[in-house]
């Protein structure tokens, strides 16, 4: 890093949104799509992806192969005269460019922009567009592996840029070739202009380029004019202006000012304009104090966020990029990091906008192929990466490579070890003088000896951490322990841990969660524990929770198949509990939340967990309006425990005082009975199972496992649950053709018998079973009161099989497993309803 500080003048709007280019259309409808080959045509309107549902169904994998795109139309007098540049915000992966049946351009890469110019569109006359999309694996295409769905197509928005024949260069990088950058010098900002203007009149002209700068009132600060003399082809130009006590950008106040270039002739004739708003800011990184944003402190907290929705893929609008970050900012954050690729122009152009501090990089994940072919296209990458995004304050890191030796070993994987660090000196390298005002950075997992050993946190000035202590690893204390040891060996680096979480369904919950459960009380934990280690670390520069949402991820299987269930909110971005942990933790105004998912039911006349995070000092909590108590805060949480509140709706309502202000948070429980003797009308016991799992579904509440004992309504004598792994209960596999797989995953082995007690009267009985190991069978001699149960034998692993009988008893319910030598009984799980 030069030893000046640079601030960059980045913009709020991209270079290629509506406000930017007056000659500038959106050319996203019209278009019709074949998947595979060229004879299935049907509309669909840009941006689109063929793999919307492809990935979350119960088939393993998901069309990863070609696409095709076509498009007519027929340009008016308008376009006559106009250089005609066609731009892609991003295709993923590989997009081939036909038009009039002629190819005319590549591109490689599916997170970046490209521009296509468009030289023999006939005007007046019929045009055919026909893009060939491929997403199918390349072993010189990155990203080669990753934790996250490679969807298919146009998925971003696409432009028509008419342009005078005198213009502002479209870059062959996929941007502009205008290029902003500023100082602060003695409170003093200073902005660099540069650029380059394409003469396509044949003929020399004498430009001016008027430059113009307005604050956020509109009011004029400064203008300048240049004389130019262009030459047929490229001309390159260059401005500086100076800004006397600018007001600096911050996630505090995310001051913008606006810039405006045009250039035109003696007459006054326009011929091309450029706007965008810029930000002065400046910034460092120091290794033992952390970072420092204008001069003062400042802890980057936040999260990372892939780009996918529920129901829609990465084909989002721009809506939902900037809904999802301003998601991020409300819940009190400063720091993002885009996860592993660059995003849409309208994810920048909100970082800027709301103060979102920004780590970039390309997707280079895990592996690499040793090949001139891979490391070409990989540089491109990152160089496109840095020239689209170079003008956004927002950004002050570049990142290129995650995770790369994770499940490597430095004796075994030397060879593939070697060519990683020399690559990656390429691309540090390239980040650096590119962009010389910014940092560089490498995300690693937790496995400090072989990433020091092997010299990779010596090439970027930031070393990234990804660490799941309390998840992956055991222990949240053991966080702490890791960057302490780190910044012990490397005392030089600055550190960003680039990743942490745990995974949550908010279908789960526990009162006693143990890790890898997937509880949101689990959750809950993790994070409130870490934020505490975050701001307590004065040398960790930041940290950026993984993940801000649930996300798409075909190949992983937990709590819910083909999902990444470590959000902080829901893959349609509803909030988790750990959610509000942040908002408590990093909120400037008076804040209280009663933790809790009131979209699920809950047991009555059991005892009620209340917890509650807040930012004040005292908390008074009542139940359906009768006064519980008032207790003092410890660390931002107080919680109590009810008991015996029956059945019906549960109002809470948590109070405190602000000032002359009450501050208060409500949250209604829905209290079922789970005792036949209570009243219940059905009971569900997730069997092996440690926790509660609503069906929001059927609105089935299925209860935790638990041996038989003389006050237990219900219970299992001998059995033992099913623990295949080192963390957790059950298995992590998928469970074909249904939609509750958390209580088909789990499973009670080596059973004797279960008693689930109950008055007289006709009752169905239903038991679950999947088989999860290949040396089970069915248990075909199950017995319900002794009567035998029909069972269809299937016999197909991951499946789920129900079977179902009715009964008359006179008192209680026993469920026999009679065993053959050498044969372990299990069940999944028994629901039983009363029928009178």
């Amino acid at each position: 890093m030069n030893k000046k500080i640079y601030a960059i003048c980045l913009t709020l709007l991209s270079l290629f949104s509506p406000d930017i280019f007056a000659r500038e259309m959106l050319f996203n409808t019209g278009w019709i799509f074949s998947i595979s080959d060229t004879t299935n045509w049907k509309p669909v309107k840009i941006p689109h992806t063929w793999n919307r549902l492809d990935p979350f169904d119960d088939q393993e994998g998901y069309y990863r192969g070609l696409g095709w795109y076509k498009k007519t139309f027929t340009p008016d007098s308008s376009w006559s005269g106009k250089s005609i540049t066609l731009h892609f915000e991003a295709v993923n992966q590989v997009a081939t460019i036909y038009l009039n049946n002629k190819e005319i351009y590549s591109h490689k890469g599916g997170y970046t922009s490209f521009n296509v110019p468009l030289e023999d569109l006939k005007i007046r006359k019929k045009n055919e567009l026909l893009i060939k999309v491929d997403n199918s694996h390349d072993p010189d295409i990155i990203p080669l592996k990753g934790d996250f769905n490679f969807y298919g197509g146009i998925y971003r928005d696409i432009w028509i840029l008419l342009n005078e024949k005198i213009h502002f260069t479209e870059s062959n990088l996929g941007s502009t070739a205008f290029k902003i950058t500023t100082e602060i010098d003695n409170q003093n900002g200073l902005i660099k202009l540069s650029g380059k203007i394409t003469n396509l009149s044949n003929k020399e002209e004498n430009l001016f380029l008027m430059t113009t700068v307005v604050d956020h009132s509109g009011k004029e600060i400064i203008s300048n004019k240049q004389k130019l003399s262009t030459y047929e082809g490229l001309n390159e130009f260059s401005t500086n202006l100076k800004i006397k006590n600018p007001t600096l950008w911050s996630p505090e106040n995310p001051y913008l000012y606006q810039l405006k270039a045009i250039i035109s002739d003696k007459k006054g004739n326009t011929f091309d304009e450029f706007t965008h708003p810029v930000g002065f800011r400046s910034f460092r990184f120091d290794p033992n104090t952390g970072f420092y944003l204008n001069g003062n402190p400042l802890k980057l907290i936040g999260a990372n966020r892939h780009q996918d929705y529920l129901g829609l893929g990465n084909a989002l609008n721009n809506d939902h990029h900037f809904r999802d970050l301003k998601i991020l900012k409300d819940m009190g954050a400063n720091f993002y990091r885009t996860a592993h690729y660059p995003q849409d122009p309208a994810v920048l152009e909100a970082c800027d906008k709301l103060g979102l501090i920004v780590t970039m990089e390309i997707p280079l994940d895990h592996d690499i192929t040793d090949a001139e072919e891979f490391y070409i296209n990989s540089e491109q990458m990152l160089r496109e990466m840095i020239h689209q995004n170079y003008n956004h304050p927002s950004i002050l890191v570049w990142a290129y490579m995650n995770e790369m030796f994770l499940g490597r070993n430095l004796n075994k994987d030397s060879v593939k070890i070697h060519q990683i660090v020399d690559f990656a000196k390429r691309l540090d390298s390239i980040a650096r003088k590119t962009d010389p005002t910014r940092y560089t950075m490498i995300p690693n997992h937790g496995d400090l000896n072989i990433y020091h050993k092997s010299g990779l946190t010596e090439v970027p000035m930031i070393v990234g951490w990804n660490l799941y202590y309390g998840w992956y690893a055991k222990g949240f204390e053991g966080f702490t322990e890791f960057l302490s040891k780190a910044h012990a060996i490397i005392p030089g680096k600055p550190m960003i841990v680039t990743e942490y979480g745990a995974g949550a369904d908010p279908r789960i919950f526990s009162n006693d969660p143990i890790r890898f459960d997937f509880s949101a009380d689990w959750e809950t934990k993790f994070h409130f524990s870490h934020i505490n280690q975050i701001k307590n670390i004065p040398y960790l520069s930041g940290a950026a929770v993984w993940n801000l949402f649930d996300f798409g991820s075909e190949s992983r299987i937990d709590a819910v198949p083909g999902m990444n269930n470590k959000g902080l909110m829901t893959f349609n971005r509803k909030p988790k509990d750990a959610y509000f942990i942040y908002q408590s933790k990093l909120s400037n105004q008076p804040y209280i939340k009663i933790l809790g998912n009131s979209r699920i039911k809950y047991p009555a006349n059991k005892k009620i967990p209340v917890s509650i995070v807040t930012n004040l000092n005292e908390v008074t909590l009542y139940a359906n309006n009768a006064k519980i108590g008032s207790k003092d805060v410890e660390d931002g949480l107080v919680t109590w425990e009810l008991d015996n509140i029956p059945k019906g709706l549960l109002l809470l309502e948590a109070k405190s005082s602000a000032g002359d202000s009450i501050i208060k948070d409500v949250r209604q429980i829905d209290l079922i009975y789970t005792d036949f003797h209570d009243g219940a009308d059905q009971i569900a016991i997730n069997a092996g199972s440690t926790f509660y799992f609503y069906d929001d579904k059927t609105g089935v509440l299925w209860l935790p496992d638990q041996v038989y004992e003389f006050n237990n309504t219900f219970g299992y004598i001998e059995g033992e649950f099913y623990k295949p792994r080192n963390r957790g209960i059950g298995t992590d596999k998928s469970i074909i053709n249904t939609e509750i797989d958390p209580v088909y995953q789990t499973q009670n082995r080596g059973l004797k018998s279960y008693q689930i007690n109950c008055p007289a009267g006709y009752y169905q009985v239903e038991l679950l079973f999947s088989i999860l190991e290949n040396s089970d069978h069915l248990n075909s001699k199950v017995l319900v009161n002794d009567k035998p149960l029909l069972i269809d034998k299937t016999e197909r692993k991951y499946y789920p099989v129900n079977a179902i009988t009715k009964i008359y008893t006179k008192s209680d319910i026993v469920i026999k497993f009679p065993s053959e030598q050498d044969e372990e009984s299990f069940i999944n799980g028994i629901k039983i309803t009363k029928l009178n």
